[in-house]
């Protein structure tokens, strides 16, 4: 009966029925006439409001709120104990549970900030607690991370004693592979052969290619860098020098005056678009972009790959998930004539990601 007038404006009506789930609602009656503008009607929530809901009126969206919680006594004891009310009376009735409800919102709306208050200092304790673990364990380090950490300064010791020593002879004791080496040090550019350091960087411990390296940027006075690597070997770290020096089996300006047909080269690849001469057709090449900073002029070179073979679907997927797309490799290139007098070259085998080589070719394991 949502929304039904009680009685009639001089008549006494009682009214009596079920809320949804059975229970009883509380029943209202009045004897005075009531004002038109304040008419009492029955809600959902089974509250006595009046209709122009003002400031002082209970029920409207309180009972609806809270209906669900409505606790309070029901049923007919209600009607039959008061049998007049006046129109104050019937407010008194109608405020008195609007106000306990209020009273829980209250409580609730104080209760909820302190309740967040005890959550966050509980994560926080938590939080506190695994930091305390974490630190207990860095403080009981394993014998493998000791093992990387030893071998980190003994890596760092090694390289301040070779960039130290200015005599190419002298730095041959700290070096990896030295008598093959030193049949490479005519072609190394004099800043890699005796030039001392000006700023050592480290730049961590990694593992490529079944080889342990230490890497280290290297800072000249005159503001280039140059990539140090620290091997481990089996007689302890070593200096990789070919990889220091860029080292290249035949200078630039001999592989592209034609005068050397082919070289291993040391060089940054990226992904190129260039397509002439021998290589035009991109169906069957793909194209790479070599860059170094020991190539005459500072220009870029490009070079192919055959499509299909694996060793163009690796190099494709090194390159475009290194960053920048930008991987240093060590590879063997052979040159060709294009148009225009330039030189093209074609990578005929990957020896390496990155300077230094391993034991075998990367290549063999593709």
């Amino acid at each position: 009966m949502r929304g039904e007038e009680l009685g009639t404006r001089r008549e006494q009506a009682s009214f009596h029925f079920e809320s949804r789930a059975g229970d009883s609602i509380s029943v209202i009656r009045r004897a005075k006439k009531l004002p038109s503008r304040r008419r009492t009607r029955i809600t959902r929530s089974g509250v006595c409001k009046r209709s122009d809901l003002d400031t002082e009126d209970v029920g409207g969206w309180w009972d609806h709120l809270f209906a669900p919680w409505d606790f309070r006594p029901r049923g007919d004891a209600v009607a039959t104990e008061q049998p007049t009310r006046d129109v104050a009376e019937t407010e008194a009735v109608a405020t008195a549970p609007g106000g306990w409800r209020k009273a829980m919102l209250l409580i609730v709306i104080v209760s909820t900030p302190i309740l967040l208050i005890v959550v966050a200092a509980m994560v926080l304790n938590t939080l506190v607690l695994t930091n305390a673990v974490v630190i207990v364990e860095e403080g009981t380090t394993s014998s493998g991370e000791n093992k990387v950490k030893n071998s980190q300064l003994a890596a760092e010791n090694v390289a301040k004693d070779f960039l130290n020593e200015p005599d190419p002879q002298q730095r041959l004791q700290w070096v990896r592979n030295r008598e093959v080496v030193a049949e490479h040090l005519a072609l190394y550019a004099e800043e890699a052969l005796s030039f001392p350091a000006l700023q050592l960087n480290s730049r961590g411990h990694q593992l490529i290619d079944g080889v342990e390296t230490t890497g280290f940027a290297v800072r000249f006075a005159s503001g280039s860098f140059r990539q140090l690597d620290i091997v481990k070997t089996p007689d302890g770290p070593q200096v990789d020098w070919d990889s220091y020096a860029r080292y290249c089996s035949a200078s630039w300006e001999d592989l592209l005056s034609g005068k050397e047909p082919s070289a291993e080269v040391r060089v940054f690849v990226s992904p190129g678009d260039y397509y002439n001469g021998p290589f035009a057709d991109e169906a069957k090449w793909t194209c790479f972009r070599l860059m170094s900073p020991d190539l005459p002029g500072g220009t870029d070179v490009f070079a192919y790959a055959a499509v299909g073979p694996s060793r163009e679907k690796q190099l494709r997927r090194i390159v475009l998930r290194a960053p920048q797309f930008r991987q240093h490799m060590t590879l063997q290139i052979q040159g060709h004539e294009a148009p225009g007098g330039n030189r093209l070259f074609e990578i005929t085998r990957v020896l390496a990601i990155g300077w230094v080589r391993g034991e075998r070719d990367i290549e063999n394991d593709w």
